[in-house]
């Protein structure tokens, strides 16, 4: 396995200190990962040659191996690094436990959204957009300290905007503009976010983050049916994916101080009229304190 497939896996599925187990582990590639992720590891490897390079491997990354038959000499550092050669059975208990403390939906029951939050955008937005950045930068962080995915939206289009319909009053204009482009600049991720390699981006093409994307397939691949939204603006992007995942049953959270509006009376009647409808409205730090509890 590659070792960013693993670690996709890993962090996706598995919350710090759980045990990811690989039950054909081969060099492994997942136990160096795991590890390296705050994890405990245990792979079961029954051909000898293979069994040699997962031990290896896992030497040469710094890591104490024990293995099923004898321990590996030479461990610079201790971590919870596992190899057994031959019979799963004797690993049953172990696994079954760890199973029965987490199950792979629990990460990835809920997903945080972070829309348009782009360079170009952002810019339109300042000053009020630093403190708005601080604060998404502390969500993404606290989501992903709770094992729930961190989904950044971006808008972007192939060269010449041939995705944007003449018909289109508010993107029409964009199919003569120049930096929109799914390469430029102003269509990146703004760098206060400070990007994780387990995070997801998805690239929109109309307001709504699920409009021209590929989100809606994303999501019921994690199995998220609660989804926490932020971004920019209040009346755009936030606006419009609330709408439309509130028709397909999803559960819904907005950020009160995670959005941002060029207009602050329509900012205010959305976040506490229109909104509360569909969705609890609650503050980036009451959102946190309840990952603590979960």
């Amino acid at each position: 396995m590659l070792p960013a497939l693993a670690r996709k896996a890993i962090e996706t599925y598995s919350d710090p200190g759980a045990l990811v187990a690989d039950p054909m582990c081969g060099i492994g590639t997942t136990l160096v990962e795991a590890v390296h992720l705050g994890r405990r590891a245990v792979g079961v490897e029954l051909e000898g040659c293979w069994a040699r390079h997962a031990a290896l491997n896992v030497r040469q990354a710094g890591l104490h191996v024990v293995a099923a038959r004898q321990p590996l000499p030479g461990a610079q550092r201790l971590h919870a690094a596992r190899l057994q050669r031959g019979d799963v059975n004797a690993l049953r208990g172990e696994v079954a436990g760890s199973a029965a403390r987490y199950s792979p939906g629990m990460a990835s029951g809920s997903a945080l959204l972070i829309m348009d939050v782009q360079r170009g955008i952002v810019e339109r937005f300042a000053p009020q957009a630093e403190t708005l950045l601080g604060t998404l930068a502390r969500a993404a962080a606290a989501a992903r300290g709770a094992g729930i995915p961190v989904i950044f939206v971006r808008v972007a289009f192939r060269a010449g905007a041939p995705e944007v319909s003449v018909r289109n009053r508010a993107f029409s204009a964009i199919g003569t503009a120049t930096g929109m482009g799914e390469q430029d600049a102003a269509t990146e991720i703004h760098l206060a976010l400070d990007l994780k390699p387990a995070d997801i981006i998805v690239t929109k093409k109309r307001v709504s983050a699920f409009a021209g994307s590929d989100l809606d397939v994303l999501l019921r691949s994690l199995q998220a049916t609660s989804l926490t939204l932020a971004g920019i603006a209040t009346s755009g992007v936030v606006l419009s994916t609330l709408r439309q995942a509130a028709d397909l049953d999803y559960e819904l959270t907005v950020l009160t101080d995670g959005c941002l509006d060029g207009d602050p009376e329509v900012h205010r009647v959305l976040l506490e009229k229109v909104f509360p409808r569909q969705a609890s409205v609650i503050d980036t730090e009451a959102w946190i304190a309840t990952l603590a509890k979960r």
